[in-house]
């Protein structure tokens, strides 16, 4: 009987530990998503960075297609960064360190990311209709 209420503790440990890195399973899915993204993005513009690059546009609109690229840049090193900082966090609440999603070692990371990439999106939209 004892050792069914052993393991009866350690399931619901396990369940309770599983239920504290759900937000960072689903942040850390968020990231890749984000990167994937980014990274599609500026290989398509890149595709056609010859018409960018060659003079078929002005300078201003090089000018935001180039921050564009670097804002998706950000938001990928932002991502990368993020699952480094999930890692670790997951890590520790393995170890019975309380950990929240919200801390800083994950909402930094994570809103670099997430604020580059829509100021990506919208750059590559500006460019859209400045170039048309």
């Amino acid at each position: 009987m004892a050792e069914q209420t052993g393991t009866a503790e350690r399931e619901r440990d396990g369940t309770a530990e599983r239920r504290g890195t759900r937000a960072f399973d689903v942040a850390a899915d968020v990231a890749k998503h984000l990167v994937t993204l980014s990274a599609a993005i500026v290989a398509l513009t890149i595709t056609f960075s010859t018409e960018i690059l060659a003079g078929q546009v002005s300078d201003a609109e090089r000018l935001i297609a180039g921050v564009a690229w670097g804002l998706y840049f950000i938001s990928i090193l932002g991502g990368v960064w993020l699952l480094y900082a999930v890692s670790g966090s997951v890590d520790a609440i393995e170890r019975g360190t309380s950990r929240s999603i919200y801390d800083a070692n994950t909402a930094i990371p994570m809103g670099v990311q997430q604020v580059s990439f829509v100021l990506a999106l919208l750059a590559t939209v500006l460019f859209g209709f400045v170039s048309i």
